[in-house]
């Protein structure tokens, strides 16, 4: 926005204060009325804001208006100089890109080198860091552009750049440096800081000597804190460009400005920054001290009193450890430079004390820095000032070492300190030896140096902050230092005496002096830093022992504290753990000193022989470790002889012991430090071997406890695991057996189930731990890889898969999982390294099949596919780890598959599967009676419920899913024509047994066998069904995988297909190799035994095929000329086979029709004889290829007339010699080839004669009997089906209607026949009640879809006769048979009410009552839980039959009258069968906060189509909707009811649901159709007249109906709430005249309130109700004093029942209501009887 151009008026004028027109006032006239300034007074003076080095912004503003610049140039410059920070920082954001833009423009950026050298020096130092980097990156631009040019200006911005080189911000101080390097090259930097020296000299002096905070600054707009901040950055700054200066000229170039050097060095202020409360301006000043000793000592030297008072007396004062840095680089420089500076500040107070001080408070925290410097300090300070001191070393050593009591001094730093104090010792010792004053040299070491070692070795509790290890090593050191510097010295053999006597004193006395409340600790602590002391001396003595005191001292030591310390072990039997770990360290540490030495060797010697039995078998188990230890050194050293000897001593001492335990316990320390050496001699004992065997014996007594048993696992795996041989081959191989025994033995009785385990699960895991550790030993893993030893490899690898089942400890598997994996992978590592992995692969794979077979073997197929593939990449880590040549053996052979296979292909086939599966064979009834001797065997089965022909099965069909079809079944080409055919095709021929078990499975599936062989039916029967569904469907994918590849990747086609099958000679096996060969396999195999279930296999795979490859018909005709040849030598299951499969290609061939007709032909030439008698069959054939090769659909596939001629053939043979062969129940299978024909050949014989049409429904008839065959059955039906159709599509078009046929023909059979053929299908139907509980097979099922379809149209009197079995099919296992029934309900139902609603309307309704069905109400008062986890068909079809009860009960109020509903609200009230209804509806819908709310919006819920349910989705999708749709309905009918339920309902979480839900997905659609309704043409037509009518306000869900006469007006308001009708509807009314309000028609609003909200009534009800109310009220009729309405609510009557009394009139169903509720018969006002 703008400013106002209309500026208000001031009075006389008078212009407004501002800081530019102050300035401007002051720039003119050079002085200004201070009491007019007010506030801008500080200007006035000199050094005032407005300096020189400041502009203001008057003056910036002209000198920009002034130029000739790019006005958007101009205005970014203009905003340059305000003073808001965030308006300066987006105006260099934009100068940057503005000056990016013209980088090649040199010439008009020069123009603004006068107002940017303005800008720069304010901006260059603004307080905002932002500001100040945003100014350099735009300085950066400009000098890389300008360059030279920008010499006229650089003594101005010289200061400010230079100092901004030392800004406290890195990215300023970075962006600084680089524009300065990139403006000067580095030879020309020295000659700018000459050139612009003096200004720079001047604006620092300006800047240190006379700004402050307020006038660096403006006051005004800046805060005090930014203030400061900017100051003392300007000032640090300084001091660092001051010293910058310093160090990069040469002193002649500094000479030239030293009149301006001489000011500042001079003035008292400059140096007085020393002790500036900030630190880094104190920094600042001692870099410039620094700078001037290095570069200008003759300036310092000049003034060095002055320094010595000013900076040394104060440079220990400061305790900021951030400069001490800084501090200590300038002390050490000016200490160096001028050490008389100490003498000269001591003389006014003394430094030492001040040094003492420091030291004593710990450097005041700076240890890393100050502690470092301190031996340079005191290197050089002038000896006069130490002599000053006669306690210097007393002084300086006691202050330095109280420094370490500083809480900054800790266990991270403290050897910074104690490395700093060591080197100060070390270098006054040398230092005193150089003066010749060997009294404090002496002194030195005697009590400081030689404190220090003590306080290491014995006053280590005091000392606790230091490191030991770095303690020791720095001690070391400087102990080094000292003997190598002072030779022959008194001061060394004071120290080497105080240190012999120190360790002898507490050897002897058994503990350090003074020592803390646990002696023990105090000694094994001493001892442990004695010896790494003597060891961290001796690692450069050794080469150097001649005429070296230290090595003599470190020798002595040694020596004859070994000798001592072997005294005092035996005279305190070993119980000294501090003594036996020092002799311990020195004969681990310095073994050749010990054993070299004649005096050591011969005492060690003795001790070993004479006392050390007697010592470990007396002293306490925790000196054991030690005294061992110590012992297997001394068999490392001594002679071969005397190992051997001590050895078998010392096992014989220790198994002398009565008990077990106690050898153990002295047994595992002696072998676990034994195991680890190298003994001169042999360790191998039979006492010892003998003993091992005995423990490994004991590890499976069940009497020893757990504690021994861990003992003796130690004692065994390290005996087993030694380096050195504790014992001999013999007794290790015979361990290793026996855990290998028990391994196999758990591992089998792991898997097997009829065997218990006969170890303990914590004796397996000791075991387990133990082989662990084998296999990573290399010998022992060769022992085990042993022939005899390789069932261990076989036991382990099973025990990779335990998991934890039912009843087992699932820790202890949790605890054998890894070890037993870590032994198989180390022993699969060891095979391959060794080549030993065939064998290994040979034994397992031989063990894994055999398990496979065996059904006591617990493991799944699954598991047993993840065997095979672990075993097989576990033993062979390549490409060809998964090859056909290793997974081959596991398939076993094919002699295994078929004796799997027997029984099942000689068990009994059920023939009704010919139902679905027309390549099922129906035989004559003497076949279906055959013995079959492997239907009543019996049959074992594993844990899962499988055979072992099951188990291979699903094993095979798992190892391809994991493996891969391709590779699996495919070799890659490896371009080796050596491979022979046998190993290109090593698991085709496998398909074919899986083709088989598809085949019997898929029966076995169908039909829900009990007695079948592939698994038990008896124990998990639906979850069985389930998984072999499952093994259906995965084949048949691997199949259609394997025939795909099989196409694309060979020259396989139909020609070539064909050719093979002429070709070959299916009397002979060849190897499958490929998919053709597999082919003429089955082929071959249909010709053979069980050839019925080979032709299946044959059908299934060339279906595949055909559809994989790109058939035409011609293709399709060629090779259907193999099968129709007469001469072929294809057996009649091959050619059905073959004709299914090629069906659907070749249909509408004509080469197919004349094969058809051509069989016709054949047919009609037969006699009965040839079909029903012969042996030959041949007749049968031709029937079943002519039924085979037609559909039930192909209704035209043999022309009228032939179709009469088959069947007149037919007829004939039926009545040959009056045996009527079509009735006779032992020809079932050929009445059932001829019930086909006949569906497919009526659609041509309509205008037939009569009697072929009574023909075919006596066979119907006749076929339906009630013990007929099931197969039969269902085709009669079916046969049935097809008349039924064809005669209602001939009734549609009228053929009957003519005189000449009406009479005869299929209407006069179908007339006479169907009401006994309704009889008999009604009886199949209501026949199904019976089968509740059976598990359908899918040819049953089939069955009953066809048998609901016939059942259709049953008569209504048959249907009432069997109302009540109707109810019972409710709960029969079968959708069809449950939707058939509710459709007959649901009529029978509709028009019983209609029936009731009409008869009460003409009758009394105290006289007649309405009820349901009992059947009905016993269905619907079952309870279903929905949060079960059973979600099997049976309850599924439960829970549909008890919805489906539920839809019956509301279809009784779709068409009942009010009373007729009323009465049946108030059944379903009193007997609350509701609730259950509810629960279960909201369970389902997710409300019940189980599971998430089921989202309705896609659904229409208002109606829902019975015959789309589908029961396999009921719970996942069916079930919800149904309960949707009932709760609708429920809420449509039953309001009230709902509504009491979910106000009573106490889960609140539920009741919340609920209402949410309701109004989301219920009340919009309910209350949309109340107000459809009220605005329909029927109900307005009904309702409104000329004095009521009717407004309906949709918006806010209102209905408002006035009555007017007149005047007088009477309204009434019906508002529904948004979760109507779950919440009642609001009434109210208002009774006026004109426009003034008389009363609430509280009379006229009751009734129909008690309608809509307790009656379940609609708004058309209520309203008509009100309106008849009213007119009634007119005509002067009374209303009754119990319901407030004159129309009764219950029949639509008047009040006539009139009190003798009190002449009040009442309603006859409202005081019948009254007298029975209040047991007494008298007026309900008067109280006198009626």
């Amino acid at each position: 926005m703008g400013k106002s151009k209309n500026k208000p008026r001031v009075k006389g004028n008078a212009q407004p204060a501002s800081s530019s027109r102050a300035a401007e006032i002051i720039s003119t006239s050079g002085q200004a009325p201070v009491q007019n300034l007010g506030g801008f007074a500080q200007f006035l003076s000199g050094t005032a804001f407005s300096s020189t080095s400041t502009f203001a912004t008057r003056d910036i503003d002209s000198a920009i208006s002034n130029t000739t610049l790019d006005p958007g140039l101009v205005l970014i410059l203009k905003r340059l100089s305000k003073r808001d920070p965030t308006t300066k920082l987006k105006a260099l954001e934009e100068l940057e890109a503005y000056l990016k833009s013209k980088e090649s423009n040199e010439n008009e950026l020069t123009g603004i080198l006068d107002l940017w050298a303005k800008l720069f020096v304010k901006l260059g130092i603004d307080v905002d860091r932002r500001i100040r980097y945003a100014t350099f990156s735009c300085h950066l631009i400009i000098v890389k552009i300008i360059k030279k040019r920008i010499a006229p200006f650089l003594k101005e911005i010289l200061p400010v750049w230079i100092i901004s080189l030392f800004d406290q911000s890195k990215d300023v101080a970075r962006i600084a440096n680089e524009s300065f390097q990139a403006a000067f090259p580095p030879e020309k930097r020295a000659d700018v800081l000459v050139f612009g020296q003096e200004e720079i000299l001047s604006y620092i002096t300006e800047m240190i000597l006379y700004k402050t905070p307020e006038t660096l600054s403006d006051p005004r707009f800046t805060s005090k804190e930014d203030m400061d901040s900017k100051y003392l950055r300007v000032v640090a700054s300084s001091y660092y460009a001051l010293a910058h200066i310093i160090g990069q000229l040469k002193e002649d170039e500094l000479e030239k400005s030293a009149q301006q050097y001489n000011n500042l060095f001079d003035n008292n202020k400059f140096w007085a920054n020393l002790s500036n409360d900030n630190s880094v301006v104190r920094k600042s000043c001692y870099s410039l001290i620094r700078a001037l000793v290095n570069r200008w000592p003759s300036e310092i030297e000049k003034r060095l009193e002055m320094f010595s008072n000013t900076y040394l007396m104060k440079v220990f004062n400061d305790k900021d450890t951030s400069v001490h840095g800084d501090l200590w680089d300038s002390l050490l420089i000016f200490t160096r430079q001028f050490p008389e500076s100490w003498l000269i500040a001591s003389k006014k107070k003394p430094m030492l004390p001040k040094l003492y001080n420091f030291l004593r408070s710990g450097a005041y925290g700076s240890v890393n820095v100050s502690y470092p410097s301190i031996l340079a300090l005191i290197g050089h300070l002038p000896q006069e000032l130490i002599d000053s001191d006669p306690k210097f070393y007393e002084e300086f050593f006691s202050n330095f070492w109280k420094g370490l009591l500083s809480p900054t001094i800790d266990r991270s730093n403290s050897n910074v300190f104690l490395k700093a104090y060591s080197e100060c010792l070390v270098y006054c010792i040398i230092k005193l030896g150089k003066l010749e004053n060997e009294e404090k040299q002496i002194f030195v070491v005697e009590n400081k140096f030689f404190g220090l070692i003590e306080d290491y070795l014995v006053a280590f509790k005091s000392n606790t902050k230091f490191q030991t290890e770095q303690m020791c090593s720095t001690i070391a050191i400087h102990v080094s230092i000292l003997f190598s510097k002072l030779q022959g010295t008194g001061a060394l053999k004071v120290l080497s005496e105080k240190l012999e006597e120190l360790v002898a004193r507490v050897i002897t006395n058994g503990t350090v002096p003074n020592p803390g409340p646990n002696v023990e600790e105090d000694y094994i602590e001493f001892s442990q830093r004695f010896s790494s002391l003597l060891v961290s001396l001796m690692p450069n003595l050794e080469d150097q022992q001649e005429n070296n005191e230290l090595y003599t001292m470190v020798t002595t030591l040694i020596n004859k504290n070994f000798c001592l310390a072997l005294n005092r072990c035996k005279e305190n039997n070993g119980f000294s753990l501090g003594l036996n770990l020092l002799l311990l360290n020195l004969a681990k540490n310095f073994p050749n000193i010990i054993f070299n030495h004649s005096t050591t060797k011969q005492a060690l010697d003795n001790f070993i022989e004479t006392t050390f039995n007697n010592l470990v078998t007396n002293c306490p188990l925790s000196a054991l470790g030690y005294l061992f230890e110590f012992f297997s050194i001394y068999l490392t050293y001594a002679q071969e002889s005397q190992v051997q000897k001590r050895w078998h001593d010392l096992i014989r001492t220790l198994l002398e012991f009565d008990e077990l335990k106690k050898k153990l316990e002295r047994v595992h320390p002696l072998i676990t430090k034994a195991s680890n050496i190298k003994p001169s001699g042999s360790l191998i004992n039979d006492q010892f071997n003998e003993f091992l065997i005995f423990l490994m014996n004991e590890l499976f007594n069940d009497k020893i406890d757990a504690t021994t048993k861990e003992s003796i696992e130690y004692v065994l795996e390290i005996s087993l695991l030694s380096k050195v041989s504790l014992l001999d081959q013999k007794t290790k191989l015979e361990i290793i057996s026996h855990f290998s025994k028990a391994i196999v033995t758990f591992a089998h009785s792991y898997y097997v189930i009829t065997e218990d385990s006969v170890i303990r699960d914590d004796v397996i895991i000791l075991i387990l731990r133990i082989f662990t550790k084998l296999c990573d030993d290399l010998q022992s893993m060769e022992i085990l890889l042993e022939s005899h030893l390789l069932p261990i490899s076989w036991a382990i690898f099973e025990l990779t898969f335990v998991e934890t089942h039912e009843g087992s400890d699932s820790k202890v598997f949790k605890d054998i999982e890894p070890l037993v994996q870590n032994c198989w992978n180390q022993l699969s590592d060891t095979c391959r390294t060794h080549h030993k992995e065939d064998v290994v692969f040979n034994h397992i794979s031989q063990k894994i099949k055999e398990s496979i077979l065996n059904i006591q073997y617990a493991v799944s197929p699954t598991n047993f596919a993840q065997r095979v593939i672990k075993l097989c990449t576990s033993l062979y880590q390549h490409e060809s780890a998964i090859s056909q040549e290793l997974i081959a053996p596991f398939l076993l052979s094919d002699k295994e598959w078929r004796q799997l296979s027997e029984p099942l292909l000689n068990s009994f086939v059920d023939p009704s599967l010919s139902i679905i599966d027309p390549m099922i064979f129906i035989t004559s009834n003497e076949e279906k009676q055959a013995d079959n001797r492997f239907e009543t065997q019996s049959n074992i089965y594993d844990t899962y419920g499988l055979s072992s022909y099951a188990r291979l099965g699903l094993f095979v069909i798992e190892l391809i899913n994991k493996i891969g079809t391709t590779s699996f079944f495919c070799t890659k080409d490896v371009g080796d024509s050596s491979i022979d055919v046998e190993n290109k095709g090593l698991t085709h021929w496998v398909l074919s047994e899986l083709l088989l078990i598809h085949v019997l499975c898929t029966d076995i599936y169908r039909s829900r066998k009990k007695g079948h062989h592939l698994w038990d039916a008896t124990i998990t029967e639906e979850s069985n069904y389930h998984g072999f569904e499952a093994f259906l469907v995965e084949f048949y994918t691997i199949l259609k995988q394997y025939v795909k590849y099989m196409i694309q990747n060979s020259s396989i086609n139909l020609k070539s297909l064909a050719t093979n099958m002429k070709s070959a000679n299916i009397s002979e096996q060849c190897p499958i190799i490929d998919l053709s060969s597999l082919f003429i396999d089955i082929l071959r195999r249909s010709h053979g035994k069980y050839s019925y279930c080979w032709a299946r296999t044959l059908h299934i795979l060339l279906t595949i095929i055909l559809k994989e490859l790109d058939m035409t018909i011609v293709d399709a005709e060629e090779f259907f000329e193999i099968i129709e040849l007469e001469s072929s030598n294809y057996n009649l299951a091959t050619k059905m086979a073959t004709i299914l499969s090629l069906k659907q290609f070749i249909e509408t061939s004509s080469k197919f029709k004349n094969f058809q007709n051509n069989l016709v032909n054949k047919l009609c030439n037969l006699n009965a004889t040839d079909i029903f008698i012969t042996d030959t069959n041949k007749g049968q054939d031709y029937l079943y290829l002519l039924t085979i090769s037609t559909t039930r659909d192909d209704e035209y596939f043999l022309a009228p007339k032939r179709a009469i001629n088959l069947l007149e053939c037919i007829s004939k043979w039926h009545d040959a010699e009056g045996a009527k062969l079509l009735f006779d129940p032992k020809y079932a299978h050929i009445q059932i080839q001829i019930s086909r024909l006949f569906i497919s050949i009526i659609s041509q014989i309509q205008n037939s004669q009569e009697s072929y049409w009574d023909f075919i429904f006596q066979c119907l008839q006749n076929w339906l009997k009630e013990n007929g065959h099931l197969a039969l059955r269902y085709e009669a039906i079916c046969l049935f089906c097809r008349l039924t159709s064809l005669f209602e599509t001939l009734a549609k078009s009228d053929k009957f209607g003519s005189e000449v046929t009406s009479d005869e023909g299929l209407y006069k059979c179908f007339s006479l026949y169907k009401p006994i053929i309704d009889e008999q299908l009604s009886y199949f139907f209501f026949q199904e009640k019976d089968h509740q509980k059976e598990t359908l097979s899918e040819q049953y099922s089939e069955y009953l879809e066809i048998l609901c379809e016939s059942c259709q149209d049953l008569s209504k009197p048959l249907l009432i006769n069997k109302k009540d079995e109707l109810y019972s099919l409710f709960t029969v296992p079968h959708d069809g048979i449950q939707k058939c029934s509710f459709k007959h309900l649901h009529v029978l139902i509709v028009q019983k009410i209609m029936r009731l609603s009409e008869e009460l309307e003409f009758t009394d309704g105290e006289t007649l009552s309405v009820q349901f069905d009992k059947e009905l109400i016993s269905l619907i008062i079952q309870t279903h839980d929905t949060h079960s986890a059973n979600t099997d068909i049976f309850t599924a079809h439960k829970i549909f039959g008890y919805l489906l009860g539920w839809m019956l009960v509301f279809d009784h109020f779709e068409y009942a009258s009010f009373k007729v509903k009323s009465q049946l609200v108030s059944y379903l009230k009193e007997s609350d069968i509701t609730s259950n209804l509810f629960t279960f509806i909201f369970d389902t819908l997710g409300l019940s906060g189980s599971n998430k709310p089921y989202d309705l919006s896609k659904w229409d819920i208002s109606e829902f189509y019975i015959e789309g349910f589908e029961i396999q989705h009921s719970f996942e999708l069916g079930f919800s909707l149904l309960c949707a749709h009932l709760y609708y309905r429920s809420l449509k009918h039953i309001s009230s009811i709902v509504s009491i339920w979910w106000s009573e309902c106490k889960k609140r979480q539920l009741t919340i649901a609920i209402d949410s839900y309701t109004e989301k997905y219920f009340s919009p659609i309910i209350i949309q159709n109340q107000l459809e309704m009220l605005q329909s043409k029927d109900v307005k037509s009904q309702l409104e007249d000329e004095k009521f009518s009717i407004r309906v306000a949709r918006s806010s869900n209102e209905v408002i109906a006035s009555y007017i006469v007149d005047e007088y007006v009477m309204e009434i308001s019906i508002k529904m709430p948004v979760n109507f009708p779950l919440r009642q509807a609001e009434f109210n009314t208002l009774e006026r005249i004109g426009t003034s309000e008389v009363a609430d028609l509280r009379w006229a609003k009751l009734p129909v309130q008690t309608v809509v909200n307790s009656r379940n009534g609609n708004l058309e009800v209520a309203l008509n109700l009100f309106k008849n109310n009213i007119n009634l009220r007119f005509k002067g009729v009374e209303d009754c004093p119990i319901c407030y309405s004159v129309v009764s609510l219950d029949d639509r009557s008047l009040p006539t029942k009139k009190c003798s009394t009190c002449k009040n009139k009442f309603h006859a169903s409202c005081l019948y209501k009254w007298f029975r509720s209040s047991n007494s018969t008298s007026c309900p006002l008067c109280r006198r009887l009626f």
